[in-house]
Formats: structure tokens, sequence, C-alpha cells
């Protein structure tokens, strides 16, 4: 269901508005001509979308493996420092291909649902204009959802060194509070507590902004759902 509201969403997206009361007839200055999608079309839309569901699923492993090894110490030995950085390397190499890659993609499926639209002729210009501040509005989206499941990754892993130097810092202080020699432990625990806690608000403050960006287009698919709730919308 998630990927029929977001497929539903692209469409929506990229329809120009008078398209939606295009069977009204001309008393709301004419539709745009439309006509079916050939088989080939389809079938090339079709393999788009699998391609875009399979990067989605690897995309998906690589940001959990990025955001495991960012929490990994950096390795003493030289060599092994080489290696952490030429796998730090290929794997940020890879996320970008991938998203930039779903990116496009998810413009030629956009391009590809409205092929086969005619606007008249006067209005042409109009809709061009309108047609790509849309596409820049799905590939807005589709970089911030990216980005906010890489965010939620790396915070989810971050909960346990979180929850790890909360308990050490109370427990350091509770000891510095009976015996003051255990001060200078307390202070160690507490510069790690607030080095962690730093980067946690840093992440949950950058996936709020993500989320933001993704808001109205979330807003727009509950729309899509809603239309198909009430049977199809506009028939």
């Amino acid at each position: 269901m998630k990927h029929v509201a977001t497929f539903a969403l692209l469409v929506l997206l990229c329809t120009p508005a008078k398209a939606q009361y295009g069977g009204m007839g001309g008393g709301m200055g004419g539709g745009v001509a439309a006509r079916p999608m050939t088989p080939a079309e389809s079938v090339d839309l079709e393999i788009l979308q699998m391609e875009q569901e399979a990067d989605k699923a690897v995309l998906k492993e690589a940001l959990l493996a990025q955001a495991r090894l960012g929490m990994k110490p950096v390795p003493g030995g030289k060599a092994e420092k080489e290696q952490f950085a030429e796998e730090t390397a290929m794997l940020r190499d890879f996320i970008a291909k991938k998203k930039d890659a779903m990116t496009t993609r998810a413009a030629e499926m956009a391009d590809k649902r409205t092929a086969g639209r005619r606007a008249p002729a006067a209005a042409r210009a109009s809709q061009t204009t309108e047609g790509d501040n849309k596409q820049d509005a799905v590939e807005r989206y589709e970089k911030a959802k990216i980005e906010v499941q890489l965010l939620q990754a790396q915070i989810n892993l971050m909960q346990e060194p979180l929850g790890n130097a909360v308990t050490a810092l109370a427990t350091a202080d509770i000891a510095a509070s009976n015996d003051e020699t255990q001060r200078d432990k307390a202070d160690a625990a507490r510069k790690t507590y607030d080095k962690i806690k730093e980067k946690v608000a840093e992440l949950n403050k950058r996936l709020y902004q993500e989320q933001q960006v993704m808001l109205p287009m979330m807003q727009q698919m509950q729309q899509v759902q809603q239309m198909g709730m009430m049977g199809g919308g506009f028939r």
C-alpha cells in the first residue's frame, strides 16, 4: 500500500491541474487530451518500478552498514586504518550513486506517466513551468526520504551507547559524591555523555529538517489515499 500511494503521488504531482477536470468538457476551458500507454511503455514503467524497489532495498542495507561502521572506533594499525578508510569511502560513494540513480529514476517514472498527455498550445508554456516545479518537488521529496532513512538508522544505533553513557555517568556521579577521589572519573563520564548527547541531538535536528521537506508531499499522499478510498476521485 505504501508503494502504491507513493506511485500515485508521483502521478498526482506531475498531472496539470486542468487534467483532473478534463472529463467535464469545454466549460472548464478545455481538458488535456490523453492517450493510453502502449504495452511497451507500460512494460518500461513496470521495469523502472522494480529497479526502484531493488535499489531502495540495497540502499537501506548500505545505509545501515554505513551507520554501523561509523560507530566503530578508528583502528590503530596503519593497515587497519587504510582498510577502514577504504571501506568508508566505498560505502559513501555507493550510497551517493544509489541516491542519484533513485532520484533520476523517480523523475523518469513521472515523465513516462505523463508522456501521453498533450496540453493545448496556448497552455503548453505555463504547464511546462508547472511540470518542472512539480518534478523538482518530487526530487526533493525522494532525496529527503532517503536522508530520513539514514538518520533514523543512525539514531537507532546511537541509543545503546547513549544508554551506556547515562548509566556510566549516573554510577560515576554517585561514586564521586561519596569519594572525591572519584571526581575525575565522573568528569570523564560526563564528557563522554555530553559528546554522545550532542551527536544524538544533531541527528534529531537534521531528521526534523528532512521530515519538514517531506511534509507537503506526505500531505498530498494522504489526499491520494483518501481519493482512492472514495472510489478513485473524478470519473
